[in-house]
């Protein structure tokens, strides 16, 4: 592996780090108790510093639909001197009623500094459609707004399964009027997807304040299955042109999964037009949401054989696939999404035969180059990466892991830094 030569110090602080001994540190164990347990998503940072998360289970010893806890949503603050503790402060802990459980996206700001989320369970308890999930409900939208010492969690939009969708697992996304847009798993109401379960190959939605604290959820796209895609389980990008992007885990032209654009009506009120622009070759469980750069290109993971990074090109109202980097020797499962800094170099993480890894891609005249830091098992520190990496202040790099740590077993799970 080549020793990158040229590291810009100002702007590339998480790349001196990876070329000269990286600092990882853990910032925080999870107990599995009060401050929740195995976090799947990636954080979110504030101007101050602050990161922001979510866990799927934890918050409380009470069980949850199968599971202990309904899932917390916590705020880590950076130490007043370097080398001191970060502090967890649980913002909130979901109940599994109409506030939702299980919250297993990313979050959003808003630019008053409210945060929004998804939950894939709870909301209607008495949807029978959903009844499948320990009558769990079909997932909600929520809303965290800071009110004086605390949080205030408000359910904007709940469920129903049918034509609206079910069990949202990813992340939302804003557009510049305060629009939210995000992807439902299953329902819709067309056909079947997974044997047994509710009718739909999932939809995705539109959420639209009304100035007066409601919002009005429209359903812009059901997914059909084929050639369209299935099942979209990721977040979605937005371009500047109001373009959707996103990924599906089933479905398109070799049926194992999509990368699609849905694109706006051209008059109000009209029919967003959604094509897959790319259809995973081989099978690819549970591909990752997709990343776009500021040219208008996207990147996004696959994990086909030992795992690869792709670069989707637009030309000529087409995409181009180009396959940038192919990871070599044991399996790595399950790669992340993906973030860049601001010379177009890639960091990631791999699930990996054992704990996974982090990994960072130089581009120089169209090669690329790896290189990657590796979690050691057994050592308490991450394992199993789970979810995207982030920038915060500082340029320092930010994760989860769903595993590792000091609670007993194999841990409750973390959050790390790579930190300059």
């Amino acid at each position: 592996m080549r020793v990158i030569k040229r590291i810009v110090i100002l702007l590339l602080l998480p790349a001196a780090a990876f070329g000269a001994g990286p600092r990882l540190q853990v910032l925080h164990n999870f107990t599995g108790g009060g401050d929740g347990s195995s976090p799947s998503t990636a954080l979110v940072a504030d101007s101050s510093g602050n990161l922001y998360g979510t866990t799927g289970e934890g918050g409380s010893t009470n069980g949850c639909f199968g599971g202990i806890g309904c899932g917390v949503v916590f705020e880590l603050s950076p130490p007043k001197r370097i080398g001191g503790s970060w502090k967890e402060t649980i913002l909130y802990r979901f109940t599994g009623g109409s506030d939702g459980a299980g919250p297993h996206s990313s979050l959003v700001f808003d630019t008053a500094g409210n945060l929004y989320g998804t939950t894939t369970l709870g909301g209607d308890l008495g949807n029978q459609l959903c009844a499948g999930f320990y009558n769990s409900g079909c997932g909600v939208v929520f809303e965290l707004s800071p009110q004086g010492d605390g949080w205030s969690e408000t359910t904007l939009y709940t469920f129903e399964g049918a034509g609206d969708g079910a069990f949202p697992l990813g992340s939302l996304v804003f557009d510049l009027s305060g629009n939210l847009y995000g992807t439902a798993s299953l329902g819709g109401g067309g056909g079947e997807c997974i044997t047994g379960e509710l009718l739909g190959c999932g939809t995705i939605f539109e959420l639209s304040p009304n100035g007066s604290g409601v919002w009005t959820e429209a359903t812009i796209y059901q997914f059909q299955g084929l050639p369209d895609g299935a099942i979209p389980k990721a977040g979605m990008v937005l371009d500047r042109r109001g373009n959707l992007y996103g990924t599906t885990v089933a479905g398109g032209a070799q049926g194992y999964g999509t990368v699609f654009e849905l694109s706006p009506p051209l008059q109000q009120g009209g029919t967003w037009d959604e094509g897959a622009i790319y259809s995973f070759p081989a099978s690819t469980p549970e591909p990752p949401g997709v990343m776009l750069d500021s040219q208008g290109n996207l990147y996004g993971t696959s994990d086909s054989g030992s795992g690869s990074v792709f670069e989707l090109t637009p030309s000529a109202g087409a995409w181009i696939e180009n396959t940038i980097y192919s990871f070599k020797g044991q399996k790595n499962a399950g790669p992340t999404a993906l973030v860049m800094d601001k010379s177009g170099n890639l960091y990631g993480a791999l699930g990996g035969p054992q704990c996974g890894a982090l990994y960072r891609l130089e581009n120089e005249n169209d090669l690329w180059s790896e290189e990657q830091l590796d979690f050691v098992k057994g050592n308490e520190g991450p394992c199993g990466p789970g979810g995207a990496l982030i920038f915060g202040k500082s340029e320092a790099l930010y994760g989860t892991s769903v595993r590792g740590g000091t609670c007993s077993g194999y841990g409750c799970g973390t959050v790390f830094g790579i930190l300059p």
